[in-house]
C-alpha cells in the first residue's frame, strides 16, 4: 500500500529565537580544493536576516 507524500508546511518557528521562518531557497557558497560555486540551500528562513533552518525535515 502507497503511502501519500507529505508536504510539509511552508512556515515554521524557529528553535532559537521563536521568530517565524518561510521556505525558501538561499544562496550558498561552497569552496572546494580552491574552486568556488555559489549553489541553492533550500530551508526555512526568517525574512530579515541570515540565520535559518536547513535540515532534511523542512524540505521535501
Amino acid at each position: 500500500m502507497a503511502m501519500a507524500a507529505r508536504t510539509p508546511p511552508n512556515t515554521m518557528v524557529s528553535p532559537q529565537t521563536g521568530e517565524q521562518l518561510r521556505r525558501g531557497v538561499r544562496p550558498f557558497v561552497v569552496t572546494y580544493k580552491g574552486k568556488t560555486k555559489t549553489v541553492g540551500l533550500p530551508g526555512c528562513y526568517p525574512t530579515n536576516g541570515d540565520e535559518g533552518v536547513t535540515s532534511a525535515k523542512t524540505w521535501p
